[in-house]
Order: structure tokens, then sequence, then C-alpha cells
């Protein structure tokens, strides 16, 4: 059995434009040791994989008439490697053979295998390393602690229902491990299909001034709301934390218009924190929806651990959240610790959509107060202090979960 070679701690794999998320399974609050064929569940293997976990190591080798011990193993057989993860019994010395080994199989050979290796990076007993893996139908991404150790082209791997998920396989003794934080995932359209919710929209590829985005809307465009410079902290240079609003320049050049390219340029509009590359985020409705849209960021510093309210006024009028983004300058704010510290991620990271939570909360109440917590909602860019961007409306209470809130 030769495999990729893995040191990893993981962000998000690059992606163009925005990334949704499904999640296949979450064990993220369990504790599972791994033993002889440990099915903790089964999942159906789809295009884009994404694997994290937190894996606790006790003793390595722990079992040394082992050639390899077993860490995670998706797939009802041996052959069927979605992947297959383990220790060789080399782990923790320097080579080739030092980490993880990972093996994931495509239509064309279920055992493929690269040889990663980072220079002084071995893994210890008693050490914690968290994980992640991207797999699509035409590449693998692995990272740790802030470092790519592979991206490159892999062929695609066959679809399959009901594969079971082992910490510990059946086929190889289990490694001396404890996995916590688990979740699989896979990615998913972020298109909204319901009639007159407002439309979302951002630059988060590299500075947002002197790029333009395209607002249409059959009927005319009706409210705009944006931020420029959601990511600008207390401290840059000429800061307004959290950004400035421009909602008035949009309006004034798209308003009523069917179809509307807005160009953002700071030398009009201005610029929140000069020397810092700047995000853009808008939110616009369609004549027809009558209940506007508010946008809102968090600002000063590292979004988590933060909250914001947000709240209707009116007889009868609730919020209704229609977006909130988690770290949309992952691609463009360097990293402040790690090997590369200074640098930015660029596409090797992704914004991450956390709609579902924050409406889980706000949504049908007057007032919300909400608070952004990387424990809950992941870390799509280790070492990036993120910002966090958010869009809602005020609406009639029986309109809250209505499909179409056009007139």
């Amino acid at each position: 059995m030769m495999q990729v070679v893995l040191l990893l701690l993981g962000v998000a794999v690059s992606h163009a434009g925005r990334t949704c998320y499904k999640t296949l399974m979450d064990k993220s609050g369990d504790s599972i040791t791994a033993s002889k064929g440990n099915s903790i569940g089964t999942v159906d293997v789809q295009d884009v994989m994404i694997i994290e976990m937190t894996v606790s190591i006790g003793v390595l080798n722990s079992s040394p008439s082992e050639l390899w011990e077993s860490v995670l193993h998706i797939g009802n057989t041996n052959s069927e490697r979605y992947p297959g993860i383990w220790f060789h019994s080399a782990a923790g010395t320097e080579g080739n053979l030092d980490g993880f080994t990972l093996s994931y199989g495509t239509t064309s050979n279920w055992n493929p295998w690269q040889d990663i290796t980072a220079a002084g990076n071995k893994f210890t007993n008693n050490q914690v390393v968290s994980y992640k893996s991207i797999q699509t139908q035409d590449r693998l991404t692995i990272i740790q602690d802030g470092q790519t150790l592979y991206d490159g082209a892999w062929n695609p791997h066959p679809l399959a229902s009901a594969v079971n998920v082992y910490v510990g396989d059946p086929w190889y003794e289990p490694a001396d491990i404890t996995i916590t934080n688990l979740m699989i995932k896979t990615e998913e359209s972020c298109s909204k299909t319901r009639r007159g919710e407002p439309i979302v929209g951002y630059l988060n590829s590299g500075e947002s001034s002197g790029q333009t985005v395209t607002l249409t809307c059959k009927r005319g465009i009706n409210a705009i709301a944006a931020i420029y410079g959601a990511n600008c902290r207390r401290g840059d240079q000429g800061s307004l934390p959290g950004g400035e609003r421009q909602d008035g320049p949009m309006k004034e050049e798209c308003y009523g218009k069917t179809s509307c390219d807005y160009t953002i340029d700071h030398t009009e509009i201005g610029d929140p924190c000069s020397g810092t590359v700047k995000d853009f985020y808008y939110a616009y409705t369609c004549t027809g929806n009558k209940y506007g849209v508010n946008v809102g960021s968090l600002g000063i510093s590292e979004a988590s651990g933060q909250s914001f309210t947000i709240s209707c006024e009116g007889d009868d009028m609730v919020i209704k959240v229609a977006d909130a983004i988690y770290g949309l300058n992952c691609q463009i704010t360097p990293r402040v610790c790690g090997a590369y510290s200074g640098l930015a991620y660029g596409t090797s990271a992704s914004p991450l959509d956390v709609t579902s939570y924050v409406q889980d909360e706000c949504n049908g109440e007057s007032s919300c107060t909400y608070t952004v917590s990387a424990s809950i909602l992941g870390d799509p860019c280790v070492c990036v202090v993120k910002d966090f961007v958010y869009a809602y409306q005020c609406v009639p209470s029986d309109m809250v979960d209505d499909d179409d809130i056009e007139a």
C-alpha cells in the first residue's frame, strides 16, 4: 500500500465565486476513538468531498508488528478508498512516510499514491493535528498549518451511496488516535431561486476599486445597500473599521434601471482604509419587493467572538435574513501567523456561507443579537483576521417563510 503522505491542517480550496456547502456527516460534537471496524455511519460519495477533523495522536506505531494502522476510511471494502488514511510503521521518523498516509481511489485506480512530505514536520506522540482535504473530480488539495502540501490534478473518483465511514477500518489494526470535530461536506449551488428575495453579491479576489459589478432586474432595480472595505480594521491607515456604506453612490447610478454596471472607484467614493486591499459587498431588490434591504459588517478585529444586533421597527415587522458570510476577505488579507505570515491565501481559500446559522437564530424576531463563533461555524482561513458581512430585510411576520415576497 503506497498512498498520499500528508501532514495536515486545513483551509478552503480555491473555487471561483461563492461557495455553499451541504453537510453529509456531522460528528463535530463527538469524541471518537479508533477501533477495528468502527463504523460511525454512512455517507454518499459526491463529486466534491470535503473532510475536516482534529486528530489527537496517542502513541505512533502502537502495533509494532503491523505495517499500517487505520485512522479514517470511507469505503465498504478495502479497495474502496474515498479516502483511506493510515499511519505507516515509519510514522514519526524523518522520511516519506512520517505523517498520515492517504489513498484516494479513482475510477481507473483504486489505490493511487503520491508522496508528500514537509521537512521537519514529522508527527510525534501526543500531537494534535487539524486536518482538511478537498477532493473534486479533477483536483486534490491538502493543507497543513496554512501550508499547502498538495494541490494538483487528480483523476475522477466514482460516486457511491451509503458508504461506511470507519474510524479504524476492518482490514488493518487501528491507530492510537481520537478524532474530534469531524465534518464531511460537499459543495452545492448557492443560487437563490425564490422570486423577490434580495440579490447578494461581492468582490473578494483583489482590491475592489477598479472592478465592476452588474445589477439586473426585469422590472427595475429598487433598494440597494453596499459596504466597501468590510475587512478594514482598527489600526489600518485612515481606517473606518468594518468599511464604509456605499448605498448612495450605487443607488444614484442604478436605481430604476433594468441593468446597471457599477464600477467601484475609491477616488470618487472614498477609501475606508488606504493601503489595505478591500472587499466589496452589496445587496439589492427589484421593483415589486417593497421591503428594502439592509447590510452590515463586523469591523475592529477578528469577527469570531464579536456580536451584532439587527432589529426591525413597526407593528408585526420581523427579521428575514438573506445572507451571511464569514471570512469574505480570506483571499486578500495577509495571514498574521504561521509559516506564511504576511502573505494572503489568494485562491486557496474561500469565504464561508453561514446564512443558515444566522437565519436559525434571527428569522422571525423583531430584534436579534448574533455572536460569531469560529468553533461553531468553522474557520475558512486559519491565521487571517476575518470579517463578517450580512444582509436582511424587515418583513411582516407571515412572510418570513414565504417563497414569494413580491407584490
